[in-house]
């Protein structure tokens, strides 16, 4: 799938490099992309089988699998009877909300971290001190999975409160895992890049968004990858949705008496693993919608608790009826997760299930435009690329894609503009230099490319490609007034002394070529032996 599949596996570059480890812990703390454990998983996958869709989703099938089987064992230590439990994790594993978990490859993180987050809990609730606190370490390996999971040690307090009341206070467990918490949710809000709201407009999210959670547990229909972002500019604050929330908190509490221990447990494991994708903090995916579905894979355990408990309480005196429930709700939310899985076939079905919704997802036409654009599709993808810079002409993304799809097919004037137009919104898009200067080649205009290159080079310095290229263009242009060998080995020189690489061999070749037009054919030959030798090496990457 073209939305984050590819940034954290199929086209991430650390998956194939022998620095992927150093690399991914190097930017541990500025990339909000990397996850060290979820990355080892992809690249131990891709070591023993490589890149295969059918073997992703089967990983992820049976860690979800696994993570319903921690939730029934864990649930076994807290609970009389193990059906509560067994049907608590049935009905948490077959819920529709959690397709966009498993079939979405990247949201292996919210796996293994969940799966992580359980075991600690478990390791928490064992008899043996060692054992206690090796749950520290599970937490840690859950915090480099999934950044949510650092609000771990409430649940750890909830749990001793609730759970396990005769046990006394453990003061400096709690502090321990608050500490480490505190550690890694200070790493992590440094490397977010997310939508700025006002403390009214979070106000005003958090009851519409617990509101639409809770609307597509109790009736899963019309699920989105990706749903409408609401607009909360401009408009008036409204509070009314806070009424009903103040009102369920005041009736627990006041009954509070009444309510089993472990619905205590499973309302605010629900609440405290929902809390922040609500609106409390801000984070990344904000800038596409305030809503997905994937939020809801851990908080859903807390639901399924309640709603087995809850079902035994009915069933009082009618034995039959308690698993007569639970086994329709597991089978009618089967059929609902299957037909769900449909969306996720391939990028196809689910940008246009998004589009379905939601005309004007920017994203969702960006992205459809883009697999279009790399399945041969280029009039479709001009379509979607056109409407995208319509929805959003202020993204430069967008207008850098528009022009390079104008390209081969013909429209170079028009991919000249499009690509003007991102420059205008950002200059340090080192793309659009580089598409742009192709659009002038393709009419001809090389002077005008060479400018063009002069551009990118500015910008970024060290851009390999915008280097390789002016100088193929200065060796090789058809007008007379644009070759220059001097001009070519003046943007070369970074190469001379460069450490061989496929760059560098390309480079040298192109060094040998300019000084052999010059006449200083020592020179021309020192460089290509420099080649010659470096291609036979092994060791050259």
């Amino acid at each position: 799938m073209n939305w984050d599949d590819d940034i954290y596996f199929t086209a991430n570059p650390d998956i194939e490099s022998a620095h992927g480890w150093s690399s991914q812990f190097a930017r541990f703390t500025t990339d909000a992309n990397v996850y060290p454990i979820v990355f080892g998983s992809f690249k131990i996958e891709n070591a023993l089988v490589g890149k295969n869709a059918r073997v992703s989703h089967a990983i992820n099938l049976v860690l979800h699998g696994l993570v319903s089987v921690s939730a029934f064992f864990l649930l076994c230590r807290w609970v009389p009877d193990w059906r509560i439990a067994f049907w608590a994790s049935l009905l948490f594993a077959v819920h529709p909300l959690q397709v966009s978990t498993v079939a979405w490859v990247a949201e292996r993180k919210s796996l293994l971290g969940s799966l992580f987050f359980l075991w600690a809990l478990i390791a928490a609730d064992s008899k043996k001190a060692w054992v206690v606190w090796v749950s520290l370490l599970l937490a840690g390996l859950g915090y480099l999975c999934k950044s949510p999971l650092v609000v771990f040690p409430a649940i750890l307090v909830v749990a001793d409160l609730f759970l396990r009341p005769g046990q006394g206070r453990r003061w400096t467990l709690w502090g321990a895992h608050a500490g480490l918490a505190a550690v890694f949710a200070w790493v992590y809000s440094g490397r977010e890049v997310s939508q700025s709201l006002s403390l009214a407009q979070r106000l005003e999210l958090v009851p519409a968004a617990l509101g639409h959670y809770l609307e597509k547990w109790i009736y899963p229909s019309q699920m989105l990858p990706i749903y409408p972002k609401w607009d909360l500019s401009g408009a008036p604050v409204e509070m009314i949705g806070w009424i009903p929330i103040v009102g369920v908190v005041l009736l627990m509490v006041l009954f509070r008496k009444r309510i089993d221990p472990l619905e205590w447990f499973g309302v605010l494991l629900f609440a405290i693993t929902l809390a922040p994708a609500l609106g409390f903090v801000s984070f990344g995916y904000q800038k596409h919608s305030f809503l997905s579905d994937h939020f809801m894979y851990l908080p859903l355990l807390g639901l399924a608790i309640v709603l087995s408990f809850l079902m035994t309480r009915i069933s009082i005196g009618r034995g039959f009826l308690f698993p007569a429930i639970c086994l329709f709700l597991v089978l009618m939310w089967a059929l609902v997760s299957w037909r769900q899985c449909g969306v996720w076939r391939n990028p196809v079905t689910f940008w246009q299930s998004v589009l379905h919704a939601d005309e004007t997802s920017w994203v969702a036409h960006e992205n459809l435009a883009t697999y279009l654009d790399g399945e041969g599709g280029l009039e479709e993808a001009a379509h979607h690329y056109r409407r995208a810079v319509e929805i959003d002409p202020e993204e430069p993304i967008g207008w850098i894609n528009l022009g390079r799809n104008q390209i081969p097919r013909g429209e170079y004037k028009e991919a000249v503009h499009s690509l003007a137009r991102a420059i205008d919104l950002n200059v340090y898009y080192v793309e659009a230099h580089l598409f742009r200067a192709e659009a002038f080649l393709r009419m001809g205009e090389e002077q005008k490319a060479v400018d063009q290159f002069h551009s990118a080079i500015a910008v970024r310095p060290g851009n390999v490609e915008a280097r390789l290229k002016i100088a193929d263009l200065l060796l090789h242009a058809k007008n007379p007034d644009v070759r220059s060998p001097d001009q070519a080995i003046r943007w070369l020189r970074p190469f001379i002394d460069a450490p061989p690489s496929p760059s560098t061999l390309v480079a040298w070749k192109f060094l040998a070529e300019a000084h052999a037009t010059k006449g200083e054919f020592d020179r021309a030959l020192e460089f290509e032996n420099h080649r010659l030798e470096a291609w036979n090496d092994p060791t050259t990457p």
